[in-house]
């Protein structure tokens, strides 16, 4: 008989790691299902006692609501070099005193201060993160109390770091495909305003003045280029209040059930949202594993930063399912909302125990996606942003070339 490391979900979403003697690792599985437990990573030793892990049970989170975190970039650098801090052994408030003097940005230096007065005051790093009015995410102060749970807390935040550092390079990407559009069009714009207020009234006087005759087209935009002029004091509040209510309508639930529906369905970039969708749920999933996190308090929180109330949704079920014992994957089937290919990997995880190996390459995998879909969201920005300019500056040259063609004729 072999002895196999395991770790695995309960039905209350807990971690159990523990050891168990099979005669093969399917036996081992078999065995941890009849436990009423999901299994997530089960590894084979020699010898009973070659593993020493134990995994007491994690304390439910605090509810904590504050949006004004600290960026992504601020906290994959601030895990880096706290896991050396911790890794090395040192004392851990001499280490985040180090750590603030390497630090420019004020509000983390104050944040530093924040957790080396919670540890004088005898909390712990997660207790001090997770207090009233902290610019830490919860999801970190859930993971660093895994770690420090575990006695891996140098692990948890390499694996954090890696984390946000991926949020990051993915929160660029997605702007950077958002500037070049907004170049162009901010071009137009200009473009439009200087055609509108320079040269038209021009080119209107030296028709008016040769006889010539204005056509329906030259009429409209000459209209709304009066409108414009004449009524700036009405039409400049409405424009702000208009994108005031936009704004507010698309900020409250419906509105972003809305929203996001339009974007899912938008040919391309609903496929390139759902990616990067799914490649923060793999993150997300690879450190909740890696750390021995609560999958089921971890999917909680992740829930409320996905950024999609379909995917949410999707959670939601999942979350409800595995509160009944059921396993991830066949929720997230059931849901629907995440591609095959995801709910395939979950499910091999569950079922071969290697949900660690399995969910890092889903990472792999979507990252790549992502970048392909953003690639071909940009080249195809370009026509499309041409047409639209070049129907728009069209409009604006008819308008002028119709009512001067007049004057040809004329003579």
């Amino acid at each position: 008989m072999a002895v196999f490391k395991y770790r695995a979900i309960s039905k209350d979403g807990r971690i159990n790691s523990s050891e168990i003697e099979a005669a093969s690792i399917n036996e081992a599985k078999i065995k941890i299902k009849d436990m009423n437990l999901t299994p997530i990573e089960i590894i084979q030793g020699k010898n009973k006692g070659d593993f020493s892990l134990n995994i007491p049970v994690l304390g439910r989170l605090k509810s904590r609501k504050n949006k004004n975190y600290l960026k992504v970039d601020v906290l994959s650098h601030f895990c880096r070099q706290l896991s050396v801090i911790m890794d090395s052994g040192i004392n851990t408030i001499k280490g985040l005193h180090v750590l603030k003097m390497q630090i420019a940005d004020k509000r983390t230096q104050g944040e530093i201060d924040r957790l080396i007065h919670g540890i004088e005051r005898g909390l712990t790093i997660s207790e001090a993160m997770d207090e009233q009015g902290s610019l830490f995410p919860p999801i970190l102060a859930g993971m660093v109390r895994a770690g420090e749970s575990t006695g891996k807390i140098d692990i948890v935040l390499r694996s954090m770091a890696d984390y946000y550092e991926k949020e990051n390079l993915l929160q660029k990407k997605v702007k950077s495909a958002a500037v070049y559009p907004m170049i162009v069009l901010a071009m137009a714009f200009i473009l439009v305003i200087f055609f509108i207020q320079f040269l038209m009234p021009m080119v209107i006087n030296i028709v008016e003045s040769s006889g010539g005759e204005l056509f329906l087209l030259t009429k409209i935009v000459i209209g709304i280029s009066n409108a414009i002029k004449n009524y700036y004091y009405v039409v400049i509040p409405f424009l702000i209040l208009a994108i005031i209510g936009i704004k507010t309508f698309f900020s409250r639930d419906k509105g972003k059930r809305i929203l996001d529906k339009i974007l899912m369905k938008t040919p391309m970039v609903g496929g390139v949202r759902k990616n990067i969708i799914s490649l923060r749920f793999a993150m997300a999933m690879f450190v909740f594993t890696i750390s021995g996190f609560s999958i089921l308090q971890g999917l909680v929180l992740l829930k409320s930063i996905v950024g999609s109330p379909a995917a949410e949704d999707s959670i939601d079920t999942t979350i409800k399912g595995l509160q009944r014992g059921e396993s991830i994957s066949e929720n997230l089937k059931r849901d629907q909302f995440f591609d095959d290919i995801l709910v395939q990997m979950i499910s091999i995880g569950e079922e071969t125990g290697q949900m660690q190996k399995l969910t890092e390459k889903l990472v792999d995998y979507y990252d790549k996606e992502v970048e392909l879909g953003i690639n071909k969201l940009i080249s195809l920005a370009e026509p499309v942003l041409m047409l639209v300019i070049g129907v728009i500056v069209g409009i604006l040259i008819i308008s002028v070339a119709l009512p001067m063609m007049t004057i040809f004729t004329n003579v």
